[in-house]
């Protein structure tokens, strides 16, 4: 997550911020692997409409931008308090206050 600055600070609505952090693993040599429906599932969560559901009319400028501005942009530049980080096999638990 550090070698990618985090996600975007710059998305607020709906839309943008998984294809941003995409580009920003693909940029860093990341490869995105999606087993086949064989041995892996996917499901979207469901979640409830609210006007951050809208969509981000700026989500496909900061896409782009994300190039120049990735670097400047993410937990590099986000103003937090950092509790405690729990290292799981698959995860890290990271609990903040903003």
């Amino acid at each position: 997550m550090y070698n990618v600055n985090g996600f975007s600070n710059r998305f607020f609505g709906w839309g943008g911020e998984d294809d941003e952090m995409r580009s920003r693993l693909v940029r860093k040599g990341y490869r995105i692997q999606r087993f086949p429906s064989e041995i892996a599932r996917y499901k979207k969560l469901s979640h409830p409409k609210d006007n951050y559901n809208d969509p981000n009319p700026n989500r496909f400028r900061l896409i782009n931008e994300s190039v120049r501005t990735s670097i400047n942009d993410g937990l590099n530049n986000l103003d937090y308090i950092r509790h405690s980080i729990v290292e799981h096999s698959h995860y890290v638990f990271i609990s903040v206050e903003f």
